[in-house]
């Protein structure tokens, strides 16, 4: 199912979960949200359960998108919710809504310089636990989730560790650059004879049951620049990552020369990533 409303009553978003028990996948667009009603979702769908034998509702992909600047509060509320066990989970914007909003005010590239400044979520949002997604999500799309620093990003991903069986997580440029340390971030890694990079003993994070680590293609605008990661930043990425199997990098997202070098470094990481371990995005 999907639909798209500037201004769903979330009481129909409920009610479409809640009526059709055999559904699987929700693609919805809002343009408005009101994180208060997503909690009332676990107190919709315990009806749901006394009326199946306690059993969960049968979801397994949600996708939320829209005009908002909430997208980083939306997902910690959806991630806290008890009541769904979802495999699938993509939180996000438009992607130029995004990348507008995310340039600083007052640069030459900020579009929306009358707006509010971008929201930071409350810190109750960061210390809220997890329950059922945490065990049952194996895919993450946060790649047009808008993310306001550096200091959030580190939060988030510092969380994103609860998630036990998460197997795919695609993200953009914006977030690896906000996400790796700043003592990384514009250095050259250590290298042998400028092809043998050698990984960081110590890392802050790491995602033992990660696989695919996916970044967005990055689309040229004339209104703002293409964020890129360098050979340091992926280097360290791949140091957080131990089981990875596929690092795909999207279109623009790094120099083709700095590819080029990560590619004859590391080759089983970054082979051609096979087309369905990419058809849940988008």
């Amino acid at each position: 199912m999907s639909g798209r409303s500037d201004c769903f009553d979330f009481d129909h978003v409920a009610k479409l979960i809640i009526f059709h028990p055999q559904l699987d996948a929700f693609y919805m667009h809002l343009n408005t949200t009101n994180l208060e009603e997503w909690r009332s979702l676990d107190s919709n769908l315990a009806d749901y359960a006394k009326e199946h034998d306690g059993q969960r509702h049968p979801l397994k992909t949600l996708s939320v998108q829209g005009y908002h600047k909430e997208t980083l509060s939306l997902l910690l509320e959806i991630l806290s919710i008890q009541s769904l066990a979802l495999e699938t989970l993509i939180v996000g914007s438009p992607w130029f809504f995004q990348t507008f909003l995310e340039h600083s005010p007052g640069s030459d590239f900020w579009t929306y310089k009358t707006s509010a400044p971008l929201q930071t979520p409350a810190e109750e949002l960061f210390e809220r636990p997890w329950h059922t997604l945490k065990e049952s999500l194996t895919r993450l799309d946060i790649s047009t989730t808008i993310v306001a620093d550096r200091d959030v990003a580190s939060s988030l991903f510092h969380r994103l560790q609860e998630l036990e069986n998460l197997h795919a997580l695609h993200v953009s440029a914006r977030h690896v650059l906000d996400w790796v340390p700043e003592s990384i971030t514009g250095t050259c890694p250590t290298t042998v004879h400028d092809k043998i990079f050698i990984l960081p003993e110590v890392v802050e994070y790491t995602f033992p049951s990660l696989l695919d680590f996916l970044v967005r293609e990055e689309k040229y605008s004339p209104t703002s620049p293409v964020y890129q990661i360098s050979v340091a930043e992926a280097v360290w990425v791949i140091a957080t990552v131990p089981a990875l199997q596929y690092f795909h990098l999207g279109r623009g997202s790094i120099e083709e020369e700095d590819f080029g070098r990560l590619r004859w470094a590391f080759p089983d990481f970054f082979m051609a990533i096979p087309k369905s371990r990419l058809d849940w995005i988008g």
